[in-house]
């Protein structure tokens, strides 16, 4: 038992008395002795219930239930996983508010409930914004897909499996298919999945609970994603082969600096002194592997970034490719040559030549035989960009894959997942090559090379 001492005002002597009783008796002249920290706890309870009592039967307390209410029912109906999590966060908000109001939890900040309150409505904002981009998305995806509209659909899956859904299709050409549908149950998601087997798209095949990707004999590549954080959407793409023809190996710039791959069905898209791009067929996942091998004897083996299906590397000459297994027996190889190495031979004559000519000479010749370097700006500053983001997005995707679960991770990842694809869909308006300047394209294959090898740390 805890005690104190305390001076009787009577007899001013000091007595010990107990934190536990009231009261209590001097021993020298036997008056009363009351405990001051026990009236003030009875106080400070009395000012809590009347407190309690008052919010208990404000307006404001009952504003608060039923917003965590309407809170609560919106973590239960169709929204993304950015709208949950905003949602959860608000009725943690709301029930902590009327929890403190309650005096049933601590309020550590004097009108701290009413702060958390004030907070939670504010959340209505992005709430009601983030449900609005999606009513506009469910308005463009809310009908029945006719499937004798699609182009390419003797090829496709059959989609009578799908025909119960609603979708939209979002591009419909004779090489490239994209539809995309909402609300898809999981087993349609894997019965697709088996009718794309059953059509033969199991060449390459790479499956999981999300994605599955495939080629069939005539080289048609089928990607089927499957979304549960978006309202269970499944997207459904077709690309068709590139048409390959009969091609020489070049024996002059760049292309004859590397081996001559071992089949000649190909295309060329880029063919000059400082860039070479082309596709080859016919080349298995084995005859990929020993062409890289040749290359490396050719010596490319230094700054070399090796993975099961892509590879980089550069010789002495500072001389760099990147030679890519697609799929369905394809292979794309990049060749570029490093316009920031200087030939060592030219500045050599350069100095030899210096004897003979004037001083001021020599400066308006350099200036005269530097190559450009010049590239267009927007273009350099995008592709700065996207490889700036390719390497925050595997950061991320490290850490998330890591702790799925992370509630900060899942506000993140939707944003995350949506500006992947758009910087996807960017970079494809760059993808045809031949359209680019040389110095473009070197730049391109160069970033290509940096943001392949990043990725390959999540595959």
């Amino acid at each position: 038992m805890s005690t104190k001492k305390v001076k009787c005002q009577n007899c001013k002597n000091d007595v010990e008395i107990s934190n536990e009783k009231e009261e209590s008796i001097c021993p020298y002249c036997n008056s009363k002795l009351t405990n001051i920290n026990n009236l003030e706890k009875e106080n400070e309870n009395l000012r809590n219930e009347e407190e309690k009592e008052r919010f208990k039967k404000s307006k404001f307390s009952k504003i608060l239930l039923i917003a965590f209410a309407i809170a609560g029912i919106g973590l239960f109906t169709d929204n993304n996983i950015l709208q949950k999590v905003l949602l959860l966060i608000q009725a943690c908000l709301f029930m902590s508010s009327w929890l403190m109001g309650m005096k049933i939890i601590k309020e550590y900040k004097k009108d701290l409930h009413t702060i958390l309150a004030i907070i939670g409505f504010v959340l209505i904002i992005p709430i009601i914004g983030l449900n609005s981009i999606g009513s506009m998305h469910e308005l463009e995806i809310s009908k029945k897909i006719d499937n004798n509209s699609i182009i390419m659909n003797k090829t496709l899956p059959d989609l009578n499996e799908l025909n119960t859904l609603k979708g939209k299709i979002i591009d419909n050409t004779s090489t490239n298919l994209s539809i995309e549908y909402k609300s898809v149950p999981k087993d349609k998601y894997y019965k697709y999945i088996k009718s794309a087997k059953d059509k033969g798209y199991t060449i390459d095949q790479e499956e999981t609970d999300t994605n599955f990707t495939g080629y069939n004999n005539e080289g048609y590549k089928l990607t089927i994603s499957y979304s549960s954080y978006f309202n269970n959407r499944m997207e459904v793409i077709l690309k068709a082969p590139e048409n390959l023809k009969t091609i020489e190996w070049p024996s002059l710039g760049l292309a004859s600096k590397i081996p001559k791959p071992i089949s000649n069905q190909g295309k060329i898209y880029t063919d000059d002194s400082k860039t070479f791009r082309a596709i080859i067929g016919n080349t298995s996942i084995d005859d990929y592997n020993k062409y890289i091998k040749e290359c490396e004897k050719s010596g490319f083996t230094e700054n070399y970034s090796k993975s099961e299906k892509q590879y980089s590397a550069e010789n002495k000459e500072k001389i760099k490719i990147s030679i890519n297994y697609i799929g369905a027996n394809v292979i794309e190889i990049s060749i570029y040559k490093d316009d920031t190495v200087k030939d060592t031979k030219k500045e050599e004559t350069k100095k030899e030549n210096k004897i003979e000519v004037k001083k001021e000479e020599p400066k308006k010749e350099e200036k005269q035989t530097q190559a450009p370097k010049v590239k267009s700006s927007d273009f350099k500053k995008y592709m700065d960009s996207y490889e700036s983001f390719m390497n925050k997005y595997v950061e991320f995707m490290k850490k998330y894959n890591k702790n799925p679960s992370d509630l900060t991770l899942l506000a993140k990842y939707a944003d995350m997942i949506n500006e992947y694809s758009k910087q996807l869909d960017e970079f494809d308006k760059y993808d045809d090559t031949h359209d680019l300047t040389s110095e473009e394209l070197s730049y391109y294959l160069e970033v290509q090379s940096r943001v392949l090898k990043k990725l390959s740390e999540i595959q």
